[in-house]
């Protein structure tokens, strides 16, 4: 068999003991670089890292798991004492920690050898990165941001598997764990558009993190850009920008649910969907532009990410938003339906075009009453959204009016003028 040696009978894995080889030279080199570095001969190095790997592979092929305990012991022993050495530099635990997982990756090669050099070349990665891993802890990474960073880490691995994941009784469509997520979700959007901000700046960081959240929840991201313009007026005209990008994604998003839900609906749909974002995406793209040709302005350098509090209150009111829902269309019938639908643009566009692509599928209503009811939700949005500005700040609602308000116009103008 290729890849097998056979010595007075025995066979003996060769591919995997070269990748093992291939995987102590791999992180040792990275090793010798650091001895050389940090000027200490006694520690291990190259050759150390390459017998190191062998080790664990010929111990793993040759005895199994106790010849390769007890190889491991030996190594660990190495490990130890040469981390222990005093030196005027810190102790090298980080390299005994290296030699040890080199043996075991050695191991790992003689029955996975691709995933054990993937698995190297991480570490050998991480090893690297030590001096911009330590400036990022040391200098860049705030306490707000690593608090707010385990709060959103617990609200997904935590809290999220622990919520109910059913409809409360006479409220079916009523999910706590989909309103977790909204949740989490607001909770991401903020820290998207902190990272955005810290990585990009202010002139183009907001506008890109409000674009992509908006797929998300154009609404969820105008209180989030709204929550930013307050706390740092000087990021409005971002803010700004990202708001109503948010609201062009979601346009776009409509059309990508309504041509899968209802395809046949979308040709009467595209064009009021299509001139709408033209608008809003020109109007972001002048603010984008005017910040850039100003003085830049000046900003805190980090705060933080997201209001947990603020994300938590969004996802409730959604519910009693849901529960209006429900009730209407249980009062009024196919009437209901319909102003159900209007009803849903209260939280976002996307149930809503998707509720009306349900009652076009089912026949209830109309192509022309359908888009009249998308646009009509979308009408609803847009008073909810106006109306989140300027209870977030007075400026941030006045720069965010003209642009939503234009996309709204304009898609009504297409709707009269018969383009649906």
């Amino acid at each position: 068999m290729r890849g097998v040696w056979h010595a007075r009978g025995r066979a003996i894995n060769t591919i995997g003991i070269a990748a093992a080889l291939g995987i102590g030279l791999l992180i040792g080199i990275e090793r010798e670089r650091h001895k050389t570095a940090e000027r200490a001969p006694g520690t291990p190095g190259l050759r150390t890292f390459a017998l190191a790997g062998v080790i664990g592979a010929l111990a793993e092929d040759l005895g199994g798991g106790l010849l390769l305990a007890a190889s491991l012991v030996g190594i660990a022993s190495i490990a130890v004492v040469a981390a222990a050495r005093p030196r005027r530099t810190e102790p090298h635990a980080t390299t005994a920690a290296a030699l040890i997982l080199t043996s075991l990756l050695g191991a790992m090669a003689v029955h996975q050898p691709a995933a054990a050099a993937g698995v190297a070349v991480l570490v050998t990665g991480l090893l690297l990165a030590r001096e911009r891993l330590h400036r990022f802890v040391d200098q860049l990474l705030t306490a707000d941001e690593l608090h707010d960073g385990l709060i959103l880490l617990a609200s997904v691995l935590v809290i999220l598997p622990l919520t109910p994941n059913h409809g409360i009784a006479g409220f079916p469509s009523l999910n706590p764990r989909l309103l977790w997520i909204v949740a989490v979700l607001m909770m991401a959007i903020n820290a998207t558009g902190h990272l955005a901000l810290r990585l990009a700046g202010a002139r183009y960081g907001l506008p890109l993190a409000g674009f992509f959240a908006g797929f998300v929840s154009s609404t969820a991201t105008t209180v989030a850009m709204g929550s930013r313009a307050a706390a740092e007026p000087p990021l409005t005209a971002g803010a700004v920008a990202g708001a109503t990008l948010a609201s062009v994604a979601s346009t776009a998003q409509v059309g990508i649910i309504v041509g899968t839900l209802a395809p046949q609906l979308l040709p009467r749909l595209l064009p009021v969907l299509a001139a709408a974002a033209a608008v809003g995406a020109l109007y972001a793209g002048i603010l984008v532009w005017r910040s850039a040709r100003a003085p830049a302005a000046p900003h805190r350098a980090a705060g933080r990410p997201f209001d947990p509090k603020s994300a938590v209150a969004f996802a409730l009111l959604l519910g009693a938003v849901m529960v209006v829902s429900v009730l209407l269309n249980r009062r009024f019938g196919d009437v209901g339906a319909l102003v159900s639908t209007a009803a849903a643009g209260l939280a976002d566009v996307h149930t809503a075009a998707a509720a009306a692509c349900a009652l076009f599928n089912g026949r209830s209503i109309g192509a022309g009453m359908t888009v009249n009811a998308i646009w009509l939700a979308y009408s609803v949005n847009w008073a909810v959204k106006a109306a989140i500005a300027f209870g977030e700040q007075h400026s941030f609602g006045w720069r965010t009016l003209p642009g939503l308000l234009l996309m709204l116009l304009v898609g009504w103008l297409m709707i009269a003028a018969g383009a649906a």
